[in-house]
C-alpha cells in the first residue's frame, strides 16, 4: 500500500490525467444516461371494463360480468379478480400473481384479452366490445389542465399558447 501511494505522490501527471480521464467519463455518463422524474412501472393490474346501455345492475351482473369471470377463470396467474356491477357498466379488476416474470405477465395479459374475446353470450346490445385495459403508471398524466372562458375561440387561442 505505501508503495502505491509513493508512486501516486511522485507522478503527479499520472494522477491528474486519472482525474482528468474520470471527470470527462461522469460528464459523459451524466448526459447519456436515460432519466425520467416519473419512469414507467408495471401494476400488474388489469381492468376489464363493458358498456351495457340500458340495463340494470342485476342485468349486467348476469348477462356481462358473470359470463367474462366465468371465461377467466381459466386463466392462470390471476391472483384477486373483483367486479363491479352497476347500472350500464361492468368493471372488473385483476391483480395478476407477481411471481412471473416479465414475459410471462405480457403472456397472461394477452390469456386475460383472448379469454375476454372467447366469451359467449354476451348481448348484442353492448355499446362496445369489453375494454382490456393493463395498467401501468406511464399511462397516468403528470399534470391535467383545466381552461374556462366564456367565448370558444379565445379559449382555443389560450390553449394552444
Amino acid at each position: 500500500m505505501n508503495k502505491l501511494i509513493s508512486y501516486f505522490i511522485e507522478n503527479k501527471i499520472v494522477v491528474n490525467t486519472v482525474i482528468a480521464v474520470l471527470i470527462i467519463l461522469g460528464l459523459y455518463s451524466l448526459k447519456n444516461i436515460p432519466r425520467e422524474g416519473m419512469p414507467s412501472i408495471n401494476l400488474n393490474q388489469v381492468t376489464i371494463n363493458t358498456v351495457y346501455p340500458g340495463a340494470s345492475s342485476e342485468d349486467v351482473e348476469l348477462n356481462v360480468t358473470i359470463p367474462i369471470e366465468e371465461q377467466l377463470s381459466e386463466v392462470s396467474g390471476i391472483q384477486e379478480m373483483t367486479s363491479v356491477s352497476i347500472e350500464n357498466n361492468s368493471s372488473i379488476w385483476i391483480q395478476l400473481d407477481e411471481s412471473y416474470s416479465a414475459a410471462e405477465m405480457r403472456e397472461i395479459v394477452m390469456d386475460i384479452k383472448d379469454a375476454v374475446d372467447a366469451t359467449q353470450d354476451l348481448p348484442e346490445d353492448l355499446l362496445d366490445d369489453p375494454k382490456v385495459t393493463e395498467l401501468k403508471t406511464g399511462d397516468t398524466p403528470i399534470i391535467e389542465i383545466a381552461l374556462s372562458h366564456k367565448d370558444r375561440n379565445k379559449l382555443k387561442a389560450m390553449a394552444d399558447k
